[in-house]
C-alpha cells in the first residue's frame, strides 16, 4: 500500500532539505573557508604595533595571522615574525617582601594604572620595552609604587620591593616626642627654684623670728614673703610641667601617627597676699 504524497507534504520535505544543505555549507565554509580579510587585518595591525613599541599587542596580532587557515602569503610572515617577537618581548619578575623580609604573594601589580596581574606567582611577567611606573597593592600593607626602565630583550628582569604597614597599624608604637623631654625639664627645673627660694624663705623667716619676732618691719617681712610666692610660682610650673610630660609621652608613644604641636602658656597675676601662677598648655 502506497501514500500519495500532498503538496504540503512535498513543500515540508523540500524546506528540512534546504535546511540540511544550508547547515552543510555552512559547516564546509566554517572549516574549510578562512576569514581571509581578518588574517591580513592582523597582518597589517601587528605592523604598526611593532613600530609603535607595543610588542606584546603585535605578537597577539602576527598570532593570528599565523594561523594554518590563513593564506600562506600571511601565515609565512607572521609565523617569523611571533617567533622573532619572542625574543624581543623583555620579561619581569616581582620579588616583594615584608619588613621582616617574608615573601608576599598576594599582591596586585598595576603597570603604568592599568591592571597587570591580580597576585604574584614568580613566573616571569610580559611588557612592553621602555619606561614604567609599577604599582604594588596588598591588604594590610601601605601601596608602593616604583619606576622601572625595562630593555627590549632584557629577560627575568627582578623588580625588588619592601612593602609596610601603614602608620598607627603596625606591631610597635610611636617614638617619643621631644617636646616630652622638654617638658619634663622644665617640671624638674620649676621643683628645684621651689626648692631653692622656699629654703631660703624658711631660713629667713627663721631668723626674723628669733630676732624682731613680733615686731618685724616691712623692710624683713616684704622679702620673706616674695621668696614664698617664688616658690609656690615655680612648684606649680614643675608640676604642670611634669604632668604635661606624661601626657605628651604616652600619646605619641602610643600612637606613630604625627607628633602633636605642643604650646605653653604662663601668666601671673597679683593677689592679695600674694600672686597667682596661671600656666596653660595646648597640644
Amino acid at each position: 500500500m502506497f501514500e500519495v504524497a500532498t503538496p504540503r507534504t512535498k513543500l515540508v520535505a523540500l524546506a528540512l532539505l534546504a535546511v540540511g544543505l544550508a547547515s552543510s555549507v555552512v559547516e564546509a565554509q566554517d572549516t574549510t573557508q578562512p576569514d581571509k580579510a581578518a588574517c591580513v587585518a592582523s597582518y597589517e595591525n601587528g605592523q604598526n604595533q611593532r613600530q609603535e613599541g607595543a610588542l606584546r599587542r603585535a605578537k597577539k596580532e602576527f598570532s593570528r595571522c599565523a594561523d594554518p587557515a590563513c593564506p600562506d602569503v600571511t601565515k609565512g610572515d607572521c609565523t617569523t615574525w611571533s617567533a622573532e617577537l619572542d625574543k624581543s618581548i623583555p620579561t619581569v619578575t616581582f620579588v616583594v617582601k615584608d619588613e621582616g623580609g617574608a615573601d608576599l604573594n598576594d599582591v596586585a601589580v598595576l603597570m603604568d594604572d592599568q591592571p597587570l596581574v591580580p597576585k604574584i606567582s614568580g613566573a616571569a611577567i610580559e611588557v612592553d620595552p621602555g619606561s614604567h611606573r609599577f604599582r604594588f597593592e596588598s591588604k594590610g600593607f601601605s601601596a608602593i609604587e616604583q619606576a622601572v626602565v625595562v630593555r627590549e630583550g632584557e629577560k627575568n628582569r627582578p623588580v625588588s620591593i619592601v612593602m609596610q604597614k601603614p602608620a598607627g597599624k603596625g606591631g610597635g608604637g610611636g617614638s617619643i616626642s621631644p617636646a616630652t623631654w622638654v617638658l619634663g625639664g622644665v617640671g624638674v627645673a620649676g621643683i628645684g627654684v621651689f626648692a631653692v627660694f622656699g629654703g631660703i624663705g624658711l631660713s629667713e623667716q627663721s631668723d626674723a623670728e628669733s630676732t624682731c619676732a613680733p615686731r618685724c618691719g616691712d623692710d624683713v617681712i616684704d622679702p620673706i614673703q616674695t621668696k614664698f610666692i617664688a616658690a609656690d610660682i615655680a612648684l606649680s610650673i614643675g608640676l604642670a610641667s611634669l604632668g604635661a610630660a606624661l601626657v605628651v609621652g604616652l600619646v605619641t608613644g602610643l600612637d606613630s601617627g604625627p607628633e602633636p604641636e605642643v604650646s605653653a602658656r604662663f601668666e601671673v597675676f597679683p593677689a592679695p597676699g600674694g600672686a597667682v601662677a596661671a600656666f596653660g598648655l595646648r597640644y
